[in-house]
């Protein structure tokens, strides 16, 4: 979906069926603001689907999850960037990023994840005011996984007093984010990707 910090917490919060949680003492400068979306956050909303994403289960990636993070971005993109993209397209794409890559990100931005019963079911990541990615794995794909992560991201940088969020989104999920309330903010980039943004506070 969106293309492209924090360091992960060893013990992280974790935010299920819309209560906020923490396994542990936080250890991040920013984890008091995360507090700001147990009310706010609409994880329990109506998505696109007509369906809800009961018992989703939102918490920090952790360098152990490197692998399974990069292997749902590229089988989110081989399977659900086309056809608004060519195959090849695709799979120039999907490889770019290796799983020493995805622990880079790891340490650099502040990712979070999403599962359903246990199940790595996509991931989200922020730095400062910028959605800097957000992948679904496609046997998720339509269940509100990706519009729960982004509500949950939206209301980190929400309580953290950003006035609004910009990312780019590809062609096959630009709708997605139009519906969402985002705006394009530019003509689309030689890599394919569409700038785009949203007030977040009024």
């Amino acid at each position: 979906m969106v293309m492209a910090g924090c360091t992960p917490w060893l013990y992280g919060p974790r935010l299920h069926a819309g209560v906020f949680r923490f396994a542990g003492r936080p250890q991040a400068p920013w984890d008091f603001g995360a507090q700001f979306v147990v009310q706010s956050a609409a994880v329990l909303r109506q998505y696109d689907s007509g369906q809800m994403t009961m018992g989703a289960v939102y918490r920090v990636a952790l360098r152990r999850d490197a692998s399974g993070l990069c292997d749902i971005r590229r089988r989110a993109i081989l399977e659900l960037a086309p056809p608004t993209m060519s195959v090849a397209e695709a799979q120039a794409w999907a490889v770019k990023l290796t799983p020493s890559g995805m622990e880079q990100k790891l340490r650099e931005l502040e990712v979070w994840v999403a599962e359903l019963d246990g199940r790595l079911a996509g991931w989200g990541a922020i730095r400062g005011g910028t959605l800097e990615g957000l992948y679904v794995a496609p046997e998720f794909a339509g269940q509100g996984v990706g519009a729960g992560l982004l509500d949950m991201l939206e209301g980190l940088m929400r309580g953290r007093k950003f006035r609004s969020v910009c990312a780019e989104a590809s062609s096959n999920v630009r709708d997605f984010y139009l519906r969402r309330g985002y705006r394009a903010t530019g003509p689309q980039t030689p890599e394919g990707a569409w700038p785009m943004a949203k007030e977040l506070l009024a």
